[in-house]
């Protein structure tokens, strides 16, 4: 006897197929089921990007995500969706950039925002300044180097990181790089504001727990948390 199938196995099945099409209009399709918005050029300029680092993954190293779904919702909605948790301060710079995150979603998002990509490994500096000039981004630049303890630079009005780091060994990096007032935002999994005590042990005079946003990835299982210093 033949299977019917079931309609909802098979509307899966097609939004399954869909999700793996890589193009400009499934990419905004599944930005917007995230709850953002991009205007149309945002929406160009994100996909330019995508496609470069698609092109030029294997030689620079750069993410080891295949699928296009955990691609759009584990880099470009995790970095999208923070300027809907809290405003930018700028000028801004990116620790750990790697292939630009946070920093290249977040500065097409928020033009105004200016924006500084720091990494220590050059050949991801190369490519950052590629995509930098074909995409024809302004006030974003490349730092070049990767942020070291101790070491002056900025000053910037805030720092943002995703990298795996503790909130420590990241308070402890920045600490001359901030102008007074200046915000530290630490990209965290769920259990981020565990790292707290001991940064406050270790850097309680200089900086001040602002704040701890627990959240979700629209549409996903994938939780995050914002854990913010000042």
């Amino acid at each position: 006897m033949q299977r019917v199938p079931n309609k909802r196995n098979v509307r899966t099945a097609v939004k399954s197929a869909d999700d793996r099409t890589e193009n400009r209009e499934n990419l905004g399709r599944l930005i917007r089921t995230a709850g953002i918005d991009l205007t149309p050029r945002q929406l160009d300029l994100l996909w330019r990007y995508h496609r470069l680092i698609r092109e030029h993954n294997e030689e620079y190293d750069l993410t080891r995500l295949r699928s296009f779904r955990d691609f759009v919702e584990k880099h470009y909605v995790d970095c999208l969706i923070v300027p809907r948790k809290i405003h930018l301060p700028s000028p801004l710079v990116d620790i750990g950039t790697g292939a630009g995150f946070p920093g290249i979603p977040l500065k097409i998002a928020v033009p105004e925002c200016h924006v500084t990509l720091a990494e220590s490994r050059s050949k991801r500096n190369d490519f950052l300044r590629m995509v930098i000039e074909r995409l024809g981004l302004k006030g974003i630049e490349v730092l070049g180097r990767g942020i070291v303890a101790g070491r002056p630079e900025g000053p910037y009005a805030g720092a943002i990181t995703r990298a795996v780091e503790s909130a420590a060994e990241t308070l402890g990096r920045v600490r001359n790089l901030l102008e007074p007032g200046g915000t530290v935002i630490l990209m965290k999994g769920p259990h981020g504001e565990d790292e707290v005590p001991e940064a406050l042990q270790r850097f309680g005079e200089e900086y001040v727990f602002r704040e701890s946003i627990a959240y979700s990835l629209p549409g996903t299982r994938h939780e995050r948390r914002l854990v913010l210093f000042a």
